[in-house]
């Protein structure tokens, strides 16, 4: 009698553990871009016509060439973001870069993994990213971000670092990314504020600017030198070399719609009060080796002897 009973226990949670996994295997998922959601599936079971209606809505929200298809015979295959996938409805087979799975057993985060897209399970959710960061760069104040879809990231300034945040979902170095989570960081150094974030499509600059411009050090750099000065953040780069007695600083850009403008015009303010003083001539002039949205000049004199006076000049008006 014992022995019946405990038979039937474990025939009753046999039978219990082979439900719960059937459930786990043929529970259908939903697929989202950020909160929107592009496809319902009834099954976690990759199939062919559902993947290709979920990688055209994924490839139109990045902005990126959509799946192309074709068909040999039987045999189906679409290429897609470097990447070609086949599938046979007669073997039932799928192939994803050359390694082949039942179709029955593949399931869409296995694809997803395939294809090299970032996502998030979250319940019976995927969730892929809404903007995805390709490159970022910084320097000389300027944070430059090359993305993918819609622009979903914050920047702000943290002590010594500029911090930027996603606002949606995202991603970054195949790395994905909940709203309000850090994404990366970048130090450069004390004394900075995020003016403004200009969006371009598929890229955006993030504008910083000192907080104080006074009571910086002079760095003083022979116009031979410039294309390859290292400049320290906490310095006002001044070049010079032979010239007309000409002061040149660079101009606001409009790339940047205005947010360097600030910056600007303190640098020709100090210009003007170096000409007035001096009797020199202001020329505005975006040479490339000066600074974008940063106080500098450029000294063109006929007496290597001025260029002491004028920086005891410039050193007086940043106090």
């Amino acid at each position: 009698m014992y022995r019946k009973e405990c038979v039937q226990v474990l025939r009753f949670w046999f039978f219990f553990l082979l439900f719960l996994v059937e459930c786990v295997v043929v529970a259908g998922i939903e697929i989202q871009v950020g909160s929107k959601t592009i496809a319902v599936t009834k099954e976690n079971v990759f199939e062919w016509e559902e993947g290709l209606i979920i990688l055209s809505k994924y490839s139109e929200n990045l902005q990126i060439e959509s799946p192309t298809v074709g068909t040999l015979g039987s045999f189906e295959y679409l290429v897609w973001n470097n990447h070609t996938i086949g599938y046979s409805e007669v073997s039932g087979l799928v192939t994803i870069d050359g390694v082949s799975s039942n179709i029955d057993q593949l399931t869409y985060e296995e694809v997803l993994k395939r294809l090299e897209i970032p996502y998030a399970k979250v319940g019976a959710s995927l969730i892929l990213p809404e903007g995805v960061i390709s490159s970022v760069s910084h320097k000389e104040g300027i944070l430059e971000i090359t993305y993918l879809g819609s622009f979903e990231f914050a920047a702000s300034v943290v002590g010594e670092y500029i911090e930027v945040v996603s606002l949606s979902w995202s991603a970054y170095e195949d790395q994905i990314f909940s709203p309000g989570e850090k994404v990366f960081k970048i130090r450069v150094g004390e004394n900075w504020s995020v003016e403004r974030t200009v969006e371009f499509e598929g890229f955006a600059r993030v504008i910083l600017t000192r907080k104080n411009y006074r009571n910086r050090n002079v760095v003083l750099i022979p116009l031979s030198e410039a294309a390859t000065a290292q400049i320290n953040d906490d310095t006002i780069p001044v070049f010079w070399g032979i010239g007309d007695n000409r002061v040149l600083i660079r101009g606001y850009s409009s790339d940047f719609e205005g947010a360097d403008w600030s910056v600007y015009a303190e640098n020709k303010h100090l210009a003007e009060k170096l000409v007035e003083k001096h009797d020199l001539k202001l020329e505005i002039c975006p040479l490339i080796f000066m600074p974008v949205a940063r106080i500098s000049f450029t000294l063109l004199l006929e007496n290597e002897d001025y260029v002491a006076q004028i920086l005891s000049s410039l050193r007086e008006l940043l106090k």
